[in-house]
């Protein structure tokens, strides 16, 4: 979805490169750093994913200049310490359930009892197509954590089995099928995330698994999950990928939803892209994103050999 600059690279210039999943993260960043560096022109990369970004980087011989993704961990095992020697994690962002004040029983829904208003014959859930979103299949390991946070049987409470959506239990953990999930009853697989939010909206759905930036910038309700089940915690790595997803493109493991960022080792400008993060580490960067409805990490969490002019900020 991006391309690579070509020709010499000069000082005045910055490569930054992004899965287009948080574009519009990237893009504030963007438009806060060259208010401040108006002499420097900033070349945006834009990749599918953490896995297209992470070969990307890989099989640049010119290198690029910062790394942003929200998914550290994909970020640290697939690059170091080849190709960086750190990442800073900054910020992170949650599964939410969305609504709208017109969703059936809104008044009442808590973080304590939305499984059982979802298993309500009246009330419509969606989630997006797991082979299209990221947020469809890590819908499910919420729902699935869910199982095990509660002691009840919520998953299956809200996922009707003709939906082609399963799960089994394993000595290694839990394993969802949804190579070809579909839409049965009130329970909706909608195609785009576009139509998740439409449909919310519009009050076809009731409630909408999603992002909380999303719902956030959508100005959807939410009910925040527990921690254990959110997605957003590096505490809880490990149970969040006790729990996997076969979609049609493989198995789907969630690591927490966390952003990072770096700076490659083979970078052409080291000294923008240093300033460039200073920015998305100062009290105007940590606007940002709370301005999408995303917490920033305070402080921020350094990994690695981190560059001794941004050894203060985390």
């Amino acid at each position: 979805m991006g391309g690579s600059v070509h020709g010499d690279i000069t000082p005045n210039e910055l490569q930054v490169i992004y899965p287009v999943s948080i574009d519009n993260q990237v893009e504030r960043y963007i438009a806060l750093f060259e208010e401040n560096y108006p002499d420097i022109q900033v070349h945006s990369v834009k990749t599918n994913g953490t896995g297209e970004l992470v070969s990307m980087v890989k099989n640049s011989e010119s290198g690029y200049d910062v790394l942003i993704v929200p998914d550290y961990v994909s970020l640290e095992n697939g690059l170091m310490p080849s190709y960086i020697t750190w990442d800073i994690r900054y910020g992170n962002c949650a599964m939410v359930l969305s609504y709208t004040p017109d969703s059936a029983y809104a008044e009442m829904i808590t973080s304590d009892n939305w499984y059982d208003i979802l298993s309500q014959k009246n009330v419509t859930t969606a989630i997006v197509q797991p082979e299209i979103d990221a947020r469809g299949w890590r819908s499910l390991v919420t729902m699935s954590l869910a199982d095990d946070y509660y002691e009840k049987p919520v998953f299956s409470k809200i996922i009707p089995s003709e939906s082609d959506i399963t799960l089994l239990e394993s000595e290694s953990g839990t394993v969802l099928s949804a190579v070809s999930p579909h839409s049965y009853g009130n329970f909706l697989v909608l195609n785009t995330t576009t139509e998740l939010i439409e449909y919310t909206k519009g009050g076809t759905v009731d409630y909408a698994w999603n992002y909380q930036g999303s719902a956030f910038q959508h100005g959807l309700s939410m009910v925040n999950l527990p921690t254990e089940i959110d997605l957003s915690s590096p505490d809880f790595q490990e149970e969040y990928w006790s729990v996997g997803v076969e979609t049609g493109s493989g198995m789907k493991h969630s690591p927490p939803i966390v952003f990072a960022v770096s700076i490659p080792v083979n970078a052409q400008n080291r000294g923008n892209g240093i300033d460039f993060i200073r920015l998305m580490l100062s009290g105007a960067g940590k606007e940002v994103l709370q301005g999408l409805g995303q917490d920033p990490i305070q402080p921020a969490e350094g990994i690695g050999d981190i560059p001794p002019e941004l050894r203060s900020l985390v």
